[in-house]
């Protein structure tokens, strides 16, 4: 999965941003955040979140001043739960992020990370699945609808968690945080 970490340095400053979906709190997101700055050893500047967005066009003012965090300096990175939540299909995709982030020798970082068998939804097919394989070098998860059928291909960072959020483990394990 690209995102850029680089300049993501113990002690960094990070915004949190999240947009919780339809129907669920922002609170279990931002909590699984705050443990992944934890565990990353970032200090949080401020959290942030946008109301889930009824059509992608709208204008997402956290997302806006996230952002404005990392150009006046005030964080380093911006630390989301995943990725899906700081693109949408009518504002930026995830290559504009991308190239803003590398442009200001920023960071993006997610708390959750897809793992093979898990349970996701694809915002790009807008489709659930069950993760089959993950290249993330070569940009490419492999699904299954969780009834069977065939299998499809996405972008890891179209992937976002078709549960209630978890927290991840550094050790490698999951704990639920709904």
């Amino acid at each position: 999965m690209r995102t850029h970490s680089a300049h993501a340095a113990n002690g960094s400053t990070v915004v949190v941003y999240v947009s919780a979906p339809f129907g669920h709190s922002k609170e279990p997101l931002l909590a699984a955040c705050r443990s992944h700055a934890d565990v990353q050893g970032w200090r949080v500047s401020a959290e942030l979140s946008d109301e889930p967005l009824a059509d992608s066009r709208q204008p997402r003012p956290g997302w806006r001043q996230a952002k404005r965090f990392v150009v006046t300096g005030l964080a380093r990175g911006i630390l989301t739960y995943a990725l899906p939540m700081v693109t949408t299909k009518g504002n930026e995709d995830y290559t504009d992020v991308l190239n803003w982030v590398e442009e200001r020798a920023s960071f993006l970082a997610a708390a959750w990370r897809p793992s093979q068998g898990a349970v996701v939804h694809d915002t790009v097919a807008e489709r659930t699945g069950i993760i089959v394989a993950l290249d993330p070098v070569g940009g490419v998860a492999w699904l299954r609808a969780t009834t069977g059928g065939r299998y499809w291909t996405t972008a890891p960072e179209a992937l976002h968690p078709a549960g209630p959020a978890r927290v991840h483990d550094p050790s490698g394990g999951t704990g639920d945080r709904a």
